[in-house]
């Protein structure tokens, strides 16, 4: 002990300790190479925990930005990296002074010691913690707006009449694409709906409303709609995601018909009002996913005779398109374009009476995946189908026949004159080709 009085006596000056705990500040001094080596380990360990984190934040690119837990993690990495490379200059110099530690003031080397045993644990812990229980990253705010000077436009100048044709004709994006809504979802949402029901002189409006709610409330708010001065829209309401891809076909497009008042309703297991106060004057419907609906008349065939284009998209509960029993007139006297797709349980597209002039219009059907569909036409529908002009199935496994042969007359030499397209995946349900149109046998 003789060796290590001249070395106790400041250490225990230095900690203010009692000697029971001497031998294990000495470690500090003793241990301080094999203990500045495991720094290093631990603090490398550390450091590729952190690429890696920024990694997987950077891959998910600026739809992503890191949770608070994980931005304050890196933020700790950040100072342990900086007071891991201060330690290792200290004892840098100190290999400069001298090849033994014993040899250097006593002191400042069990101070260098303290630091790496303390920080070697402080980085032990860092590297526990990287498990964050919310993830790595969550959906990134909305960028914030730089403010610009506000510019004053004159009324009655050109720039004030140019402005307010632009501000009553809007498309504002929330990212409906495919059924899926932005990123920045119902804040942002309800935050534009507010500023649009407030402006006067809105002729035009492409919009997203996640919520029945927010689209109600437009409803009851807008001066330009409850005014009919709204000419042109597309209301998009509701969420949803396709559950597949859809064929790609080239479509039969009326020109500009129908697109100029759409309405898109998704994923709901209601009909509201709303919808059906819109389905009044839209010119296009779009149905996906709904999910208690068993016919299309539930929404009221009354408030559907101005349609144009009807796209029916996943509706598991629907059997049949149209209940005929149910109507008392017309139904769909102008529609051009039907779309059925993805439709695991409809049997049947008409079913009951079918009243005069229903259908009458109709150019374009297309059939996609209805795994029960059996028939299709009728001698009743066939003879209301004299401008159908494209006829397109696709995997409908259980098609038995197009026309129902034995429900057609002799006297029907010409069945769909002004067909121009025929697409169907299985042969055998076609109807006899001698008693189809020369335009697709």
């Amino acid at each position: 002990m003789d060796f290590f009085a001249p070395l106790i006596s400041p250490v225990v000056e230095c900690i203010g300790g009692s000697c029971a705990t001497v031998v294990r500040q000495i470690g500090y001094i003793k241990n301080l190479e094999k203990n500045f080596k495991k720094l290093n380990e631990e603090a490398g360990n550390l450091f590729d925990k952190k690429k890696d984190t920024e990694h997987e934040i950077k891959r998910h690119g600026n739809n992503k930005e890191p949770t608070h837990q994980c931005r304050g993690w890196l933020q700790k990495v950040d100072e342990i990296q900086k007071e891991v490379s201060s330690i290792d200059k200290e004892h840098s110099k100190g290999d400069k002074r001298c090849l033994s530690r014993w040899c250097l003031h006593v002191p400042s080397s069990w101070k260098l010691g303290r630091r790496i045993v303390l920080k070697t644990d402080a980085i032990s812990d860092l590297c526990d913690k990287a498990k964050f229980d919310g993830g790595v990253v969550v959906d990134a705010l909305p960028p914030t707006a730089e403010t610009k000077p506000v510019l004053t436009i004159q009324d009655g100048t050109s720039a004030e009449r140019t402005l307010q044709k632009i501000l009553n004709s809007l498309i504002i994006d929330l990212g409906f694409r495919y059924g899926n809504f932005s990123r920045y979802g119902d804040t942002c949402a309800e935050a534009v709906m507010e500023e649009v029901c407030c402006m006067k002189g809105l002729t035009s409006l492409e919009f997203g409303f996640p919520k029945m709610e927010y689209f109600e409330c437009f409803l009851q708010r807008s001066h330009p709609w409850k005014k009919g001065m709204i000419t042109s829209f597309h209301f998009i309401v509701g969420q949803y995601k396709y559950r597949g891809q859809f064929l790609s076909w080239p479509l039969y497009s009326p020109g500009s018909e129908g697109r100029t008042r759409m309405l898109t309703f998704c994923g709901y297991d209601s009909i509201p009002n709303a919808i059906a106060e819109v389905l009044r004057h839209a010119e296009s419907f779009k149905l996906l996913g709904h999910k208690s609906a068993h016919s299309l008349c539930e929404f009221g065939m009354q408030n559907m005779s101005r349609l144009i284009l009807c796209r029916i998209y996943e509706c598991d509960a629907m059997g049949i398109m149209v209940d005929g029993d149910q109507l008392v007139e017309a139904a769909l006297p102008n529609l051009h374009l039907l779309e059925i797709s993805h439709m695991p349980n409809l049997r049947s597209i008409w079913e009951g009476s079918f009243p005069p002039g229903s259908l009458n219009c109709l150019r374009n059907l297309q059939l996609l995946k209805c795994g029960k569909l059996k028939n299709i036409f009728s001698r009743e529908i066939i003879q209301q189908l004299s401008n159908l002009e494209v006829l397109l199935i696709e995997r409908c496994c259980a098609l038995e026949e197009v026309i129902s042969d034995g429900e057609i007359g002799v006297e029907s030499d010409c069945v769909l004159p002004k067909l121009k397209r025929l697409s169907c995946q299985l042969a055998r349900a076609l109807y006899s080709k001698d008693r189809l149109c020369n335009e697709f046998v």
